[in-house]
Order: C-alpha cells, then sequence, then structure tokens
C-alpha cells in the first residue's frame, strides 16, 4: 500500500472514531429543510445531508457549490416531501459541469412554508432563487482544484406580518488528496443575512464545513462532513449556535437497477433508496427517510433526476 493510501485510510479511520464518540451528544444545530441554506436533496438526505465534498445533484450544491463543476452530465432535478401538511418543501433545478473550457453550474429554485411559532394559527412561507456558477482555477499537489459560488435570493413572507427579501452568496472548494478521495470546504449564507418584519428580527446563520469523500470502489461511497466550524473555533461555549454537527453517511449499490444508503444527521438515522436503469434509461428515482426527535417530525423525501 502506497504511502498516500495510508494517509487517507488514516483520515477516514480518525473521523469515524469522531463521529462515533460525538454522535450521542449532538444537538440539532442543522435543520434539515426549509430553507434556501439547509435545504437537501433525497440522495443527500439518505447519507445524513454528508455533501460537502460529494459530486451529485441539487444536494450537492447546496452543501457546496464547487461541486457541480465535476458533475459528468447535465442534470434536472424534483425534490419534495412527502408527509406532512403543516411543512411543505420543493427544490428543483437544473446543473451541468465545467467541460470544455466552459462554466460549470447552473439555476435552482426552492419554496417551502411551515406553520409559524412566531404567529400564532398563522404560517411562514419561503421562496429561494439560487443561480450557481463553478470552474477549476488551478492545481494542488498534482490535483484541479475547483471553486463555486452560490448567489441567493431568499424571500420569507410571515403571515399577518408581511415580507422581506435579503440576498446573500455561498463559496466553496472541491480537490482531491488520493485517486479516490475528495475533500471540500464550504461557507453557507456568507454574509449573514437578516429578517427585520416588524417587531421580528431574525439572522441566518453563517455555516463553514468541510467534507470527505471516499470511493472505495465503483459501487460504495463513504461521506463525512463537520458542519458549524466557525461556531468552534469561537469557543465550545458561547457560541452562535448550538455546537458542532456531523453528517456522515454511506452508499452502496445493490444492484445496477438498486442503489440504498443510511446515514447519522443531526445523531439521527437517516435511509435512502435510489432507483434506475431499465425502461428509466437516464432517469433516478431517490427515496429518502430521516428520523427526526418526534414521530411528526420525520422526513420522507422524494426525489426524480434525469441526465442528459
Amino acid at each position: 500500500m502506497r504511502l498516500s493510501e495510508v494517509k487517507v485510510w488514516a483520515l477516514i479511520s480518525v473521523a469515524s472514531l469522531f463521529i462515533v464518540v460525538q454522535c450521542g451528544r449532538l444537538m440539532a444545530q442543522v435543520e434539515a429543510l426549509g430553507m434556501p441554506c439547509y435545504g437537501i436533496s433525497a440522495r443527500s438526505l439518505g447519507m445524513g445531508g454528508a455533501s460537502v465534498a460529494v459530486v451529485g445533484d441539487i444536494g450537492s450544491m447546496l452543501a457546496n457549490p464547487a461541486a457541480t463543476s465535476k458533475l459528468p452530465q447535465a442534470v434536472a432535478s424534483l425534490n419534495a416531501r412527502l408527509n406532512t401538511s403543516e411543512e411543505r418543501y420543493f427544490i428543483a433545478g437544473h446543473l451541468k459541469g465545467a467541460q470544455d473550457g466552459k462554466l460549470g453550474g447552473g439555476i435552482a429554485l426552492m419554496w417551502a412554508r411551515d406553520e409559524s411559532p412566531l404567529v400564532v394559527g398563522g404560517s411562514t412561507t419561503h421562496f429561494g432563487l439560487m443561480y450557481v456558477i463553478s470552474q477549476p482555477i488551478g492545481m494542488w499537489r498534482g490535483r484541479e482544484v475547483d471553486f463555486g459560488t452560490t448567489i441567493k435570493m431568499h424571500q420569507q413572507r410571515i403571515k399577518g406580518f408581511g415580507s422581506r427579501t435579503n440576498w446573500t452568496f455561498d463559496i466553496g472548494f472541491l480537490t482531491q488528496i488520493g485517486a479516490r478521495t475528495w475533500i471540500g470546504i464550504s461557507s453557507i449564507n456568507t454574509t449573514r443575512p437578516s429578517f427585520n418584519i416588524g417587531t421580528i428580527r431574525k439572522r441566518d446563520e453563517r455555516l463553514i464545513n468541510i467534507g470527505i469523500a471516499h470511493q472505495f470502489d465503483e459501487d460504495t461511497l463513504l461521506a463525512i462532513d463537520v458542519w458549524d466550524l466557525e461556531d468552534n473555533t469561537r469557543g465550545w461555549s458561547g457560541g452562535r449556535g448550538s455546537g458542532i454537527a456531523i453528517r456522515a453517511g454511506l452508499e452502496r449499490r445493490i444492484t445496477p437497477a438498486l442503489t440504498g444508503r443510511i446515514g447519522v444527521l443531526d445523531g439521527k438515522l437517516t435511509l435512502g433508496l435510489g432507483f434506475k436503469g431499465g425502461f428509466m434509461r437516464n432517469m433516478h428515482i431517490d427515496y429518502a427517510f430521516s428520523d427526526r426527535p418526534s414521530p411528526e417530525d420525520d422526513i420522507h423525501l422524494l426525489s426524480l433526476n434525469v441526465s442528459f
């Protein structure tokens, strides 16, 4: 085994041990759904939301815009939450990789509605428009480095109070540290937008995240993310958020048409399945389940992806 491979496996082992130690005392730092920065796809949710170093669909874009640069094919995606009338969530978009000297990226739309804790009998509606661009920007130790940024418009409407629109952006980097290992880092909500509607003020968090993804073979992928590094570099107490968040997931192709996924998000189990092939050809259907603190908050997410 080469020295570089030994380093990769050592890093994966340390990260896995850290997960085992931390997951029992994680707090719900990151909500899985509801905001442009927290949106997620079915594939990503099935893997515990670990997407910072994973090249994939809209879920990867939301965690790290640089991941869109390496898409081998253009993809159109639609994701929707299934199981509750009180919380609706839809996100759709079209993405393509950076090929033939052209920029990668695309556009995505998000719409969500949930019962507002701020207004009795009211609701909060979110609308997000996201435009992402990505491209390789140089070399690091013989490996290409990709950069991406997402410009985001977010409108929040609280029933009985009105609406407010804000703009922010995400940035991210992606590169390899081995033949089958990717690392990524991202800053979500870089400018920390705030909403002021009447006496209500809400400020979105800026999240600094890092992730590693290792492709064991053509059928098996392991991904591990650490979210909200900025909070924790300021000390374990007194930070803005509720503490460090670990996202981890495993994806395994069981048959040419069926893929299984399992993960951990905020210390809770996630499961997922993916279907493709046969009459669907370039169409992928993904389903994911996320266990949440109470049964009525459990998430069932369905995704339809078409590659071009």
